[in-house]
């Protein structure tokens, strides 16, 4: 059976216990409205204990009623839409398309464009042509035309610098290129290479880089993964997929780690009659947009629906950025804290098109 959260915070206990106040073997924490497999069920004199995926958990700050439980996503997304047709009609690029603008959380956290944050995208090369107020090729792997717009779509909505043509969320954030695939997609192996990334990663030990991993898991991405996934100051941000790819999310990067988060897309369409089969390992859930950015050559643009939650991935990144630049999570900060301040953004801050209503699903 499947039960949902209904405190903010709640213990994860290695087993159940007769007495609350004992936190001698508190494994974790998880927060409201997380969904979870209750695999085994144990009664003693405080009640009904869940076994699920991590521990234990009590039976008075979970329900069993998970078939009611659907997730919000913003309804304002075809408003998100409509500004970014009127803006880019499949050919020419009529005015700026600004993607802090379009979140929806508040203005003093949107306003500091993500700086002193650092992102590392894990990806092709991101084409020199594409302008950023701080990138860093540790890899030194410099071209103006990647052979896929991949690595140029995610660069472009995480922190293009571009004044009149596409403007990213964390436009003043100091990007990482961590390509893993060279500029003909095929993969790098040199430890060389990698010792070059990771030290330039190391320079940042006085925050988290918030690392994009906007792929399914394959052989090629976990062997560049393993060389930075046990890194102490890194914190990564990776798609699951949409839709009936929800279900199991087995193919999310890191899907079962503690310095991870898990992102999704779905339509409105699939969650009223799916929202409670979704794995209750995902994350967060974005609308399917049809978004714009930048082409291979870094220069032309094109609009593409996120049909595996690339894009949405890049969103997550970005604003978990954000809450590194207002300092509202810091080095020490767990996926727990993360998620349970994320989950606190949800509502009505401005007169924007409201891009995003965040959600901890």
């Amino acid at each position: 059976m499947k039960v949902v959260v209904t405190a903010n915070k709640l213990n994860v206990r290695k087993t159940p216990v007769i007495d609350f106040a004992k936190k001698s073997n508190v494994v974790g924490v998880i927060v409201k409205d997380s969904i979870h497999e209750s695999t085994e069920q144990h009664e003693n004199i405080l009640g009904v204990w869940h076994k699920i995926e991590d521990g234990w958990v009590s039976d008075k700050w979970v329900s069993g009623d998970v078939s009611s439980f659907q997730p919000t996503i913003n309804k304002a997304g075809v408003n998100v839409q409509k500004y970014i047709d009127e803006r880019f009609d499949g050919t020419n690029l009529k005015q700026v398309i600004d993607y802090n603008f379009l979140l929806n959380i508040p203005e003093e956290i949107k306003k500091t464009k993500g700086i002193n944050s650092v992102i590392g995208i894990i990806d092709l090369p991101i084409s020199t042509n594409l302008k950023f107020e701080n990138i860093l090729r540790p890899g030194n792997i410099l071209t103006e035309k990647v052979p896929l717009s991949h690595s140029n779509f995610i660069a472009g909505i995480i922190g293009s610098n571009a004044t009149s043509t596409i403007k990213g969320i964390c436009s003043a954030a100091t990007i990482l290129d961590l390509t893993y695939n060279d500029v003909n997609g095929n993969l790098i192996m040199d430890d060389k290479y990698y010792e070059k990334l990771i030290n330039c990663i190391s320079l940042f030990k006085d925050t988290k880089v918030i690392i994009n991993v906007s792929y399914n898991i394959d052989d090629s991405l976990q062997f560049a993964l393993d060389k930075f996934k046990d890194l102490e100051n890194v914190f990564f941000v990776c798609s699951a997929g949409t839709n009936e790819t929800l279900r199991k999310i087995d193919n999310c990067p890191l899907v079962n780690s503690e310095n991870a988060v898990s992102v999704g897309t779905a339509s409105l369409e699939f969650l009223a009659n799916n929202a409670a089969k979704i794995d209750s390992r995902l994350n967060f859930l974005l609308p399917i947009l049809g978004y714009t950015s930048f082409k291979g050559n870094g220069i032309d643009y094109s609009k593409t629906n996120d049909v595996s939650s690339s894009w949405a991935t890049s969103v997550i990144t970005s604003i978990i950025a954000l809450l590194f630049s207002t300092k509202q999570l810091d080095k020490n900060s767990s996926k727990a804290d993360v998620l349970l301040l994320i989950k606190s953004l949800s509502g009505n801050y401005s007169d924007s098109y409201s891009f995003l209503n965040p959600l901890k699903f």
